[in-house]
């Protein structure tokens, strides 16, 4: 019987009952606590986040959280953090059982899970992040969308941070058109540049627009007026945000007709300011 510690004070009663009734007391094991993060003693399991369907929402990998669930008052011979299932089985022994109690460390969750993310096929993933797509009323083809996890699947943490940090590359929302302004620069300027980027993008293949490629192509204006002043329109121009991946990323990811049509639409909005 592996239990909590919590238990320990009722084993000596329960293993004299199972006697005096004349069955065979169980061997017993009891395991640390899991404490609560915010605060002192164990987790309450009406606490909102200990919930397996919450953590599924919001998108956790079952086999990260049997992975992180199993580090919890136990660690292996070596250094090894990721595991799966199989793995744990092997390797889980109870001599390695810790006696303090163990924090439910959120942050150590999140990169588990990533790692396992990480681990897992594109096209698995994919496959596994389609609901939350779907939930967002996101429709996107296949391919475009393996495209995407190509480059965003290294920065995940959860399934369920894919659409609030790569949901542009379907759909760039309403944006101030100042955003595309670097920092010093006049309106003008930066109209200017945009301009000078589609005219040079205009030009490349879609069978060769990729970002070493459109660097090469940009290169001499970047040197020219300043990476700032030409990327930072461009990235906005792309993705309707400050932060983001780089600009000639989601270009290729993009492709020419897309990332020139978004080009065009920040250049008749910078327009009208």
């Amino acid at each position: 019987v592996i239990r909590g510690e919590d238990h320990l004070s009722n084993t000596p009663k329960q293993i004299l009952l199972a006697e005096a009734m004349g069955f065979e007391p169980p061997t017993f094991a009891h395991l640390p606590l899991i404490l609560d993060p915010h605060g002192p003693g164990k987790l309450s399991k009406r606490h909102a986040e200990s919930s397996l369907i919450e953590y599924r929402a919001r998108g956790y990998l079952p086999e990260a959280l049997d992975n992180f669930m199993a580090f919890l008052g136990w660690h292996p011979a070596d250094d090894k953090e990721i595991f799966t299932l199989s793995e744990l089985i092997q390797e889980f022994d109870l001599k390695r059982v810790q006696k303090q109690g163990a924090k439910f460390d959120t942050d150590k969750l999140d990169w588990i899970n990533a790692q396992h993310i990480r681990a897992l096929p594109t096209d698995e993933i994919a496959a596994r992040i389609k609901p939350f797509l779907e939930a967002e009323g996101i429709e996107t083809s296949h391919d475009f969308l393996l495209r995407v996890l190509e480059l965003e699947k290294y920065r995940l943490k959860t399934f369920a941070d894919f659409v609030p940090s790569s949901g542009f590359f379907f759909h760039v929302g309403d944006y101030d058109p100042k955003l595309l302004v670097w920092k010093n620069d006049a309106r003008e300027k930066s109209l200017a540049m945009l301009e000078e980027v589609y005219v040079v993008l205009a030009s490349r293949l879609e069978t060769s627009f990729e970002k070493t490629q459109l660097m090469e192509d940009l290169g001499s204006l970047m040197e020219k007026e300043g990476k700032g002043s030409v990327l930072w329109p461009l990235r906005v121009a792309l993705s309707g945000r400050e932060r983001s991946p780089d600009p000639f990323e989601i270009a290729e990811v993009l492709g020419k007709h897309e990332t020139l049509a978004r080009i065009q639409r920040a250049i008749d909005d910078l327009k009208k300011i």
